[in-house]
């Protein structure tokens, strides 16, 4: 093969490719005596070699992905520990994924994540039938998913019994023996149906 002219001067010919044998370079082109490109190369090696070279790191967009994940997640973290009174907070201290909880039962699903979120028929339904909080008759407290679960004084010793933890960041935690003792709990109160 013979080089061959273009607008930019000769075209090397491919022959003379080879792998480059230090790490700053990928490919090296022998030249052969070339003038114009003996200098490009010289000046090539000179600035790979010189170093007040700026290096520019390029990322991929995996890279880029993962970062603006990673920002984000960090950015919601720190929102969630910095929010006063996060009622939320109490049953999760973190912005880290929870399984779902280990049921085949649909129904024992959503009862466990209502209650997580504190929102059920039993503490919300009021808002939709446009009527005053449910009271707690026994203790006189609003009705909440607090008060059934770690306070209220007529289900102590059912509490008690099934050995439930006393906060509800354990009680509500992903432990698959700690939701089971829960939907255990409220069906024997009668409550199951009400959250």
């Amino acid at each position: 093969m013979r080089d061959e002219k273009s607008q930019f001067g000769p075209i090397p010919d491919m022959r003379f490719w080879r792998p480059a044998t230090s790490r700053n370079q990928y490919l090296e082109l022998t030249s052969n005596g070339i003038d114009g490109n003996e200098k490009a190369d010289k000046a090539a090696r000179e600035a790979v070699n010189n170093p007040l070279t700026e290096i520019r790191t390029y990322s991929s967009l995996i890279d880029i992905h993962r970062n603006v994940n990673t920002y984000c997640t960090n950015l919601w973290e720190s929102e969630w520990r910095r929010t006063p009174n996060n009622k939320l907070r109490e049953i999760k201290n973190t912005t880290e994924y929870w399984p779902k909880p280990h049921t085949s039962n649909r129904k024992d699903e959503v009862v466990i994540n209502r209650l997580r979120i504190g929102h059920s028929k039993m503490s919300h339904g009021h808002l939709m039938r446009r009527e005053e909080p449910a009271m707690c008759l026994t203790c006189g407290e609003p009705l909440t998913v607090k008060h059934l679960l770690i306070h209220c004084r007529i289900h102590i010793d059912t509490r008690k019994s099934l050995k439930l933890p006393d906060n509800l960041f354990e009680a509500l935690s992903p432990i698959h023996d700690n939701t089971n003792k829960i939907i255990i709990f409220l069906k024997q109160i009668d409550m199951y149906n009400l959250i």
